[in-house]
């Protein structure tokens, strides 16, 4: 998987809006990451400004939900 960096904002939301394997593992990884925080993966990803994204407590687990999504497809 990739580092830092390789993050934007709205990374992945076409993928999420088009195919329903995408969209199912997004999903999953949301479902069980908010039950140990607050902050939504998958609104982060697909809202967040650049700069919020920039931020490594939001960019390493996006960069995961996208990766782990991308290796399903």
């Amino acid at each position: 998987f990739s580092g830092q960096g390789t993050q934007w904002a709205g990374c992945g939301r076409a993928l999420y809006d088009a195919d329903p394997v995408f969209r199912r593992v997004i999903d999953t990884i949301e479902e069980h990451w908010r039950e140990h925080s607050d902050i939504s993966l998958r609104e982060a990803c697909f809202s967040a400004p650049q700069e919020a994204l920039n931020e490594v407590q939001l960019a390493q687990p996006v960069i995961f939900m996208i990766q782990c999504a991308l290796v399903e497809l």
